[in-house]
């Protein structure tokens, strides 16, 4: 594994509790994502230095990483990144979020429909595949 994989994991173990609420591992982990997002889009301009000043929506975000990455064997990162975004933001606009467990589990389902699912609880299994869904942003970037 590698040093930048590795530093991405601890930020995972760190900042994405293992306990916790569901809207704080999913508020989490959407940043965690959004910083491998972003690292993807950087990696592929001449002079990232700039994109900051973008201020580039996670939705935005998202497409600009798309159109440079997109892949048919990859084409389930998209949608899981985009069902994250959306289950963030019921999160950040509702105290109490309609069909939240349904959202939910069609994320997970989506994730582990390709990187596998172990038994566990409900919780760790989101707290998994939040980590999966980086990893794999973090591989489309960091694979020459």
């Amino acid at each position: 594994m590698s040093g930048p994989l590795l530093q991405l994991m601890a930020r995972i173990i760190t900042h994405i509790p293992d306990d916790g609420d569901v809207t704080l591992v999913v508020l989490k982990g959407h940043l965690v994502v959004a910083e491998e997002l972003n690292a993807a889009v950087a990696s592929r301009v001449a002079h990232p230095q700039f994109l900051p000043q973008a201020e580039l929506e996670f939705d935005q975000l998202l497409c600009v990483a798309k159109s440079e990455y997109f892949a048919k064997t990859n084409a389930w990162v998209w949608g899981a990144a985009r069902k994250l975004n959306s289950i963030r933001n019921l999160y950040a606009h509702n105290i109490e979020p309609d069909n939240i467990a349904d959202r939910l589990d069609e994320f997970l389902q989506l994730v582990e429909g390709h990187v596998g699912n172990e038994r566990a609880s409900a919780h760790e299994r989101l707290r998994r595949g939040i980590a999966m869904l980086a990893a794999q942003i973090h591989h489309l970037h960091s694979t020459p």
